[in-house]
């Protein structure tokens, strides 16, 4: 969400990761037919490392928002312009999935003192 009195977003992206299988996963748009997802070769345990990260950077933001395991969160980056990200994930050894809204905004200025 933008800070009070700010417009919504200007740029919306949002991505679906899962269906592990042989050390791939498959990548789409949300919304988009999983025919249309494209296969990226990355390792169960890495992508398990970065759902752990993700679970972290939540938590910072927002005090034990989200568990490493499962969760629907925000974080935000330092950049110009201002970025922010709802995610929604699984990390269980039975199953990994990612999903990601970002949004962005020229003009956001944060302190971050």
């Amino acid at each position: 969400m933008p800070p009070a009195g700010y417009p919504a977003p200007q740029h919306l992206q949002s991505v679906r990761v899962s269906d592990f299988q042989d050390g791939y996963c498959s990548v789409r748009p949300i919304g988009v037919e999983s025919g249309d997802s494209i296969n990226v070769p990355l390792p169960k345990s890495v992508f398990r490392a970065v759902l752990a990260r993700i679970a972290a950077l939540c938590n910072e933001r927002n005090p034990d928002s989200v568990t490493p395991y499962r969760g629907e969160g925000e974080f935000s980056i330092r950049t110009d312009p201002f970025t922010a990200f709802h995610v929604a994930f699984t990390n269980s050894p039975d199953e990994q999935r990612l999903e990601v809204k970002s949004s962005t905004r020229p003009g956001w200025r944060i302190d971050f003192a």
